[in-house]
C-alpha cells in the first residue's frame, strides 16, 4: 500500500490539510498525519489550524522519525496557512526530511513526468514549487544543489508572502 505523510504545524490551513487527507484515504493510500513541533504547540500530538481547529495527529514528530527512519513515504504533503507554513519552514527537522525526500527521488519524479513529453515545463502543473526549479537543471544551466537551494528559498518566500497577505486582512 502506498503511504503519505501530512505535516501539521500550528497555524496550518485546515481545508488544505483535511481535504488532501480525505482524498488520499479515499484513494486507499495510507495517510499519517504528523504534528510538527513549534513554539506555539501546547501538546506534541496536537496541531491547531489557522482557524483554531485542533487536530490530533497520528504521530508526534519523534514517532514519525522513528517509524520512517528507514523507509520513506511515497508522498509528503505540507499544507500552507499562517503561521503553519513559516512554522514548517523554520523547523530544522522538517527541512532535513524534505532534503532526504529530495535526495531519494524528486529528480527522478520530475524526469519521469517529462520523459514521455506528455508534461512539459510549459504546463501549469509544472509551475509549482518543487518542479519549476528543475528547468535550468535539465537545460544544463544549474546543478542539483542549486535546484535544492532554489526550492528551499522559493518555499520560504512563499511563506513570507502568505504572512504579508494575511496581515493585510483584519479578520485573518
Amino acid at each position: 500500500m502506498k503511504t503519505a505523510l501530512v505535516f501539521l504545524a500550528d497555524g496550518f490551513e485546515e481545508i488544505e490539510a483535511v481535504t488532501v487527507i480525505d482524498y488520499l484515504r479515499r484513494a486507499q493510500i495510507e495517510v499519517f498525519t504528523v504534528a510538527v513541533p513549534s513554539k506555539t504547540m501546547q501538546n506534541e500530538k496536537f496541531a491547531t489550524g489557522s482557524h483554531n481547529i485542533t487536530i490530533q495527529a497520528d504521530l508526534t514528530f519523534r514517532e514519525f522519525q522513528k517509524k520512517f527512519s528507514e523507509n520513506l513515504p511515497d508522498l509528503l504533503y505540507i499544507p500552507g496557512g499562517i503561521p503553519g507554513a513559516p512554522n514548517n519552514a523554520s523547523c530544522e527537522d522538517v527541512i532535513q526530511f524534505v532534503k532526504k525526500m529530495f535526495e531519494n527521488g524528486l529528480e527522478e519524479e520530475v524526469s519521469g513526468l517529462l520523459r514521455d513529453k506528455k508534461v512539459t515545463f510549459g504546463c501549469q502543473s509544472m509551475q509549482a514549487i518543487g518542479y519549476k526549479e528543475f528547468r535550468p537543471y535539465f537545460d544544463g544551466e544549474s546543478t542539483i544543489d542549486e535546484v535544492t537551494d532554489k526550492i528551499m528559498q522559493h518555499t520560504r518566500n512563499y511563506a513570507k508572502r502568505q504572512i504579508t497577505w494575511f496581515k493585510s486582512i483584519e479578520t485573518a
